[in-house]
């Protein structure tokens, strides 16, 4: 009797708690599998185990430098192949990326004349991994740490975009989505505790359109002034880490925003001039940001025309490719690549990776879209059928299929947009399938399986 009483209570306090519960878990299994990288060693590919120690230590050499010269500008980095030295270090060349960061461990240093400087981004995050160093003052607990921090970040805010995500659909659903995309989705993990892409920052501007959307929920009216200024300061705090999937970014903060306007029947018109006020906002964040960069070069050179070339020519590069000077065979491929050509790579990389059975491609998972949106167009008109087929009402089908077509736009905008850097960086790239457009196909996909299953067992019971 008392043993029931307790049962009765735990389940009552579970669900009177489900949202917390639900977050909880999510957070600390995306944080384990993130840690251990357990996509990455079920992957049938072994580039995700070892994801890009190259941009890592870029991280490490300027914590090498800060800890033994004078502050820099921009940070301070060793590159692969070249000739390297110091007073504890045999001159030789660097071939080994790990070695760098063993020579950190280690508490070795190259001498300063090794170091380059690097001013692709801001990497504002370096200053922070600066206090972390100085006050652990242990190389190894420093990079424990940071790794960390990282992983935690990401599960804290992924978990936080997925339990957004449940109140469209249901708990158990972003319970699952977090279990496969923990467990099975290798090029999003990859990033997980990488101390350069920290990859947390690129879902700040959807973060922040949340937590604006939720507020909006609560107080029951819409405050746009609130949600501009917002979106200005997410955009610019994923911009000042790295410029990267900035479109990306962008266009994933529109998509809680989307919900809420669509959910509530907002007019076309309003749609629109929200969607201009929040774009204009993202455009502020990049001039800001452009400005700061500006600065940072003019501090370096001394020279307001090389600090303006070479803001400019970053983003035409990303851009446009290289037009000028010598290229390396590859430069040359990501210059003269057609736009065509570099989707198709990226449509082929690996959405689902199991060692042993094989992957499902982002190609795979599209045409599995598309065949079911040709199903809604067909069926609309008929309210039953389509609740038989996707166990959700029309208008809520209907809402979802226009946010996952969305969503697909944040990839496919940095695909066109930095065609150069996508056909170089394609690995790099795969993650901007993630954000959000895999984790909105899952979260869709997976509903319906389980509503499915959920009808299958109460009828079961209720024949019973």
């Amino acid at each position: 009797m008392i043993k029931s009483k307790i049962i009765d209570h735990i389940v009552k306090y579970a669900h009177k708690n489900k949202k917390i519960i639900s977050y909880l878990a999510i957070a600390i299994f995306l944080f384990i599998t993130g840690y251990i990288n357990i996509p990455g060693r079920l992957s049938i590919d072994d580039v995700y185990l070892n994801f890009d120690m190259h941009s890592e230590n870029i991280m490490v050499s300027d914590l090498m430098y800060h800890e033994n010269y004078n502050n820099s500008i921009f940070l301070k980095v060793i590159t692969p192949t070249m000739k390297v030295y110091g007073n504890n270090i045999s001159s030789h060349i660097l071939n080994n990326p790990e070695e760098i960061t063993d020579t950190y461990i280690n508490s070795k240093v190259y001498d300063e004349n090794n170091f380059k400087d690097y001013d692709s981004n801001l990497c504002m995050h370096r200053y922070f991994y600066h206090i972390v160093s100085d006050v652990l003052g242990n190389h190894k607990m420093t990079l424990i740490f940071l790794h960390f921090i990282n992983i935690f970040l990401f599960s804290v805010v992924l978990a936080y975009i997925l339990c957004f995500f449940a109140q469209k659909t249901s708990y158990i659903t972003a319970v699952i989505t977090a279990i496969v995309l923990g467990l099975v989705c290798p090029s999003f993990f990859m990033f997980a505790k990488n101390l350069y892409w920290i990859p947390w920052t690129l879902f700040l501007p959807m973060l922040g359109s949340i937590f604006v959307v939720n507020r909006f929920e609560k107080k029951g009216k819409s405050n746009y002034l609130f949600a501009f200024t917002i979106t200005i300061l997410t955009c610019l705090l994923k911009q000042v880490v790295y410029y990267e999937f900035l479109t990306t970014a962008m266009i994933a903060m529109m998509i809680p925003y989307l919900f809420y306007l669509l959910e509530h029947k907002k007019s076309l018109k309003t749609i629109i001039r929200f969607f201009i006020l929040m774009i204009s906002a993202a455009l502020i964040s990049f001039i800001v940001t452009a400005f700061i960069k500006g600065v940072f070069l003019y501090a370096q050179s001394g020279s307001i025309n090389e600090a303006l070339s070479g803001s400019i020519d970053l983003i035409r590069e990303r851009m446009f490719g290289i037009k000028s000077g010598k290229l390396n065979e590859l430069q040359k491929y990501a210059t003269d690549a057609s736009h065509l050509s570099v989707l198709v790579v990226m449509l082929k990389k690996a959405f689902i990776s199991i060692k042993g059975i094989g992957f499902l491609t982002f190609l795979s998972a599209l045409g599995l879209l598309l065949i079911q949106t040709c199903i809604y167009l067909i069926i609309r008109k008929y309210p039953n059928r389509v609740y038989y087929i996707f166990h959700m009402d029309n208008n809520k089908c209907w809402i979802w299929l226009v946010i996952i077509y969305i969503s697909l736009l944040a990839p496919l905008s940095w695909f066109v947009m930095a065609k150069f850097h996508t056909a170089i960086h394609h690995i790099h790239s795969s993650i901007t399938w993630f954000c959000p457009f895999a984790v909105c196909f899952l979260i869709f996909e997976i509903e319906i399986i389980w509503r499915k299953i959920e009808n299958v067992l109460l009828k079961q019971k209720e024949d019973n």
